[in-house]
């Protein structure tokens, strides 16, 4: 009895406990449902974080650094399309080098085809090409190429199994040369080449190629003693020579500075001497603006001469020209059309890494300050030719 005196409290506890329970559950659903968007948004964001592929010209050694190009050359790339959404465009590299090629034809029609009487291009009848340099432009790399690939691993000059004299076999010279007929597809024809053979040549932003030459010169002892004639000796006088001083004491101090240069003797020690320090950049310049006006061919030396002149690019109707500061890019198109594919891997090994494209580079620049800014307006009026052909850009700093 006392049992069944209790059951209605008990029902009365069990509805309680039912109708609280109940409640608790429904809160819990509700902090659920509300936090499943964030959880979503949150898998969705890691997702797309981790699905993003990682860019190959998003690498440090394809930072641009170098030159900016020419504007057909510019919208070209721009145009240029790809199905990766996560990845920058890939450039075409067909229509780059037509729009390349078609500059330099229009420009060089509106100056009247200049003429600069140069010729060192070489023809190599195994690969059926013709191979123009262009120094401190990759040109050390291709003359070993060329004569790894053709010559006896014992073949030197002097003991020097890449002297560039050991091609001269393969040069194109001015006698060889064909008169030239109207209609015919090139300027320049020679009795060796064949008309299908691909001419072509890499350049480099003029004012690169005369701060590496520089460098590279004050660096090496063997450069020294073999551009001191060329030169560095001319710069150092133009520099420093004084009208006060005796034919005598010229000479003494002439004789020490081509000691001073010179590989097989011992570098002299006269404090009074002036010349007896390596030219510097300010001095080089100016000795290479005074030779334009004097005629002195010594200013004008190969390795920073412009390449318009360097390739007579009016004149010798090249097929193609790369730029070495898109040489990572460029050069596998070149090696293609060249049909030698098979030495990607050697040629890709050599090539400029860095895919360097802003003219104003670090090193550029801390040369060209040095300079005052009428002789930077006057070394770019020396290059204004390269600028207006190749697309390159004049630098002021």
């Amino acid at each position: 009895m006392k049992c069944i005196r209790k059951l209605p409290h008990l029902l009365v506890l069990a509805s309680v406990s039912l109708v609280l329970t109940l409640r608790l559950l429904t809160r819990e659903e509700m902090t659920v449902e509300n936090s499943m968007p964030a959880f979503e948004s949150t898998i969705k964001l890691s997702s797309s974080e981790t699905l993003k592929q990682p860019s190959l010209e998003d690498s440090p050694q394809r930072a641009a650094k170098l030159t900016a190009k020419p504007v057909r050359e510019a919208e070209v790339t721009q145009t240029a399309t790809t199905t990766e959404p996560t990845t920058k465009p890939k450039p075409d590299l067909e229509a780059i080098i037509r729009a390349r090629m078609d500059q330099i034809r229009t420009v060089c029609s509106k100056k009247k085809q200049p003429n600069f009487n140069y010729f060192k291009m070489y023809y190599f009848p195994e690969f059926g090409l013709t191979w123009l340099p262009v120094f401190k432009a990759s040109s050390t790399t291709w003359k070993r190429f060329f004569i790894d690939q053709i010559l006896p691993p014992d073949a030197n000059i002097n003991g020097n199994h890449y002297h560039f004299k050991l091609i001269l076999g393969n040069e194109l010279s001015k006698k060889q040369m064909l008169p030239h007929k109207a209609g015919s597809k090139r300027k320049r024809m020679w009795k060796v080449e064949p008309n299908d053979s691909i001419r072509f040549t890499v350049i480099r932003h003029p004012l690169s190629r005369l701060v590496s030459h520089y460098r590279k010169t004050m660096v090496s002892a063997s450069d020294r003693d073999e551009f001191r004639d060329q030169w560095i000796k001319a710069t150092i006088i133009h520099a420093r020579k004084k009208k006060s001083w005796s034919s005598n004491q010229r000479k003494k101090f002439e004789q020490e500075l081509e000691n001073m240069l010179r590989l097989d003797v011992e570098t002299p020690k006269n404090p009074s001497n002036p010349y007896l320090a390596l030219p510097t950049f300010p001095e080089l310049v100016r000795f290479i603006l005074d030779s334009q006006k004097t005629h002195d061919s010594r200013g004008s030396n190969d390795h920073w001469v412009p390449n318009a002149k360097r390739t007579d690019i009016c004149q010798n109707d090249l097929d193609i020209v790369i730029k070495l500061e898109n040489e990572w890019t460029e050069l596998p198109y070149l090696l293609e059309k060249l049909n030698i594919t098979q030495y990607t891997d050697k040629l890709m090994s050599k090539a400029n890494p860095s895919g360097d494209e802003n003219v104003a580079s670090t090193e550029v620049e801390e040369h060209l300050k040095l300079l005052t800014k009428n002789e930077q307006t006057q070394l770019n009026k020396m290059y204004q030719i390269d600028y207006d052909i190749f697309g390159y850009e004049p630098v002021n700093v």
